[in-house]
């Protein structure tokens, strides 16, 4: 930052944009802002799915924690990949919105498990 303006090709302001607007909508969708109150539409559970790549890029189990208002650390993992949102001192919850799933997917087989998870939530 220079004096109180944002470095337009900085790195990390666009990296912290990119994690705000995330933040920001999965807060905005399990709170169904922008909706009218007579849409008959609840609140929103969020499940994310985060797949590590090949190339060393990994997914920020932090910001995927918050869309997914994630209190868990990894259930399906071992050994684990990230705590629990409480422990992670960027790591916000919000309890009185809905608690939905983060699963780290480590390659494809963890993919279908993941989802596979997913679905005996949503269905179950």
């Amino acid at each position: 930052m220079t004096g109180s303006h944002v470095v337009p090709n900085s790195w990390s302001a666009y990296k912290a944009g990119v994690f705000n607007a995330v933040d920001n909508m999965g807060y905005r969708a399990r709170t169904n802002m922008g909706l009218p109150a007579t849409s008959g539409i609840g609140p929103t559970s969020i499940f994310v799915v985060g797949l590590a790549g090949n190339s060393g890029d990994q997914p920020d189990p932090i910001l995927l924690q918050r869309l997914a208002n994630d209190p868990d650390g990894d259930l399906y993992n071992i050994p684990t990949n990230y705590l629990p949102c409480a422990q992670e001192a960027t790591c916000i919850q919000y309890t009185t919105q809905p608690q939905g799933t983060f699963i780290w997917s480590a390659d494809r087989t963890k993919l279908v498990q993941s989802y596979q998870a997913i679905v005996s939530q949503v269905l179950g």
